[in-house]
């Protein structure tokens, strides 16, 4: 299948090493692992933090849960895969095999999750909210929009309140990059 190397704290759990061997995953020592090459390295949950980014091989980390908390922050530290402990024997050869042709293989159960979070512009806004944030991007300050609609200041805040919700971002700033980064309005 192919050449890997594991983490002594992985190497530890056995099973994990019987899957691996089960699968036809050659281990090579962590020193003989080929330089200059991408190599697989399986580590374990707890290692992830510790692996240098310079360093770093296509990381296989086996973790106790695989959630999709644990996928990002996994993919944040630039592992290539993220396995839950207890789906080792269906999980680990499709994975394993996936790295190796470079891939990052997300379980189908997270990735409806992941996908709905990409950072595309939503379909409820409205022309009014368009308008509002021509305005703002234009440098317009929320009594000048206030004014524009014709309604108080607080009332304005409150839209524009419920318009940073509908985007998807905490405040002003972010929502003005995010209307400038997908072209809005247009």
């Amino acid at each position: 299948m192919c050449d890997l190397s594991v983490s002594p704290l992985a190497a530890q759990q056995r099973h994990l090493v019987d899957e691996l061997e089960r699968v036809g995953a050659r281990i090579l020592p962590t020193a003989r692992a080929p330089s200059g090459t991408p190599w697989l390295h399986v580590i374990a949950w707890e290692e992830l933090a510790d692996v240098k980014a310079h360093d770093r091989p296509r990381l296989v980390v086996v973790a106790e849960r695989a959630e999709e908390s644990e996928q990002r922050l996994a993919a944040r530290l630039g592992a290539a895969a993220l396995i839950a402990a207890d789906r080792l024997r269906e999980d680990l050869g499709p994975v394993i095999q996936s790295v190796a042709a470079g891939y990052y293989p997300v379980p189908h159960r997270i990735a409806p999750s992941l996908v709905s979070r990409l950072d595309i512009p939503p379909n409820s806004i409205g022309l009014d909210e368009l308008a509002i944030l021509e305005r703002l991007l234009q440098g317009a300050t929320v009594a000048d929009v206030a004014a524009e609609l014709g309604c108080s200041e607080r009332h304005a805040r409150r839209r524009l309140r419920t318009l940073w919700n509908q985007m998807g971002v905490s405040g002003r700033r972010q929502g003005l990059a995010n209307a400038a980064r997908w072209g809005l309005p247009s």
